[in-house]
């Protein structure tokens, strides 16, 4: 059996899935809305659109990104920029920087507008809603731990939320 070998010129990427991903954005106009919903805005005639960092934000996690340097790994992807369309791609320390002009009134106000515009377009006839509880272990005197019912750690304090799905 011969294996033939060859060689090319074309970029290649380990993530060239994404391109799913951006056809998934470009359809729904998740982004598009977002960016209509009053975000924070870059100070900087240097700093990135805020479309370009929450687009590669999405990128990276799906990429596997779990922490702020993590996001390094879309930067130096040439296909990944040319795919998306951007002159150049952001390092982390810009996500940190505008991550960081978000407050919880800004989140309630933009992720409200979202949230109400992303259900908006999904029609279902039926919604389940599943309320369950759960046990989280605190160590030390935070407000409202209490001793109570904790299997894992008997006669610690504990705190008891309910999740709504």
């Amino acid at each position: 059996m011969d294996v033939k070998l060859s060689f090319t010129d074309k970029e290649i990427t380990p993530w060239s899935g994404m391109i799913f991903m951006k056809k998934l954005l470009d359809k729904t106009g998740l982004l598009t809305e977002l960016v209509s919903s009053d975000l924070p805005t870059q100070q900087s005639n240097r700093g990135y659109n805020p479309k370009q960092l929450i687009t590669c934000f999405f990128v990276s996690i799906l990429c596997g990104a779990n922490k702020f340097e993590h996001l390094e790994v879309g930067r130096f992807d040439e296909v990944l920029r040319q795919n998306f369309g951007f002159k150049k791609m952001a390092g982390h320390k810009s996500y940190i920087r505008y991550f960081s002009k978000f407050t919880v009134a800004i989140n309630q106000r933009v992720f409200s507008k979202v949230m109400g515009w992303f259900f908006s377009q999904v029609h279902l006839p039926i919604l389940t809603l599943d309320i369950d509880s759960t046990v989280l272990t605190r160590y030390g005197f935070q407000q409202g731990a209490k001793r109570g019912y904790n299997p894992q750690k008997r006669g610690r304090n504990s705190h008891h939320p309910l999740l709504a799905f």
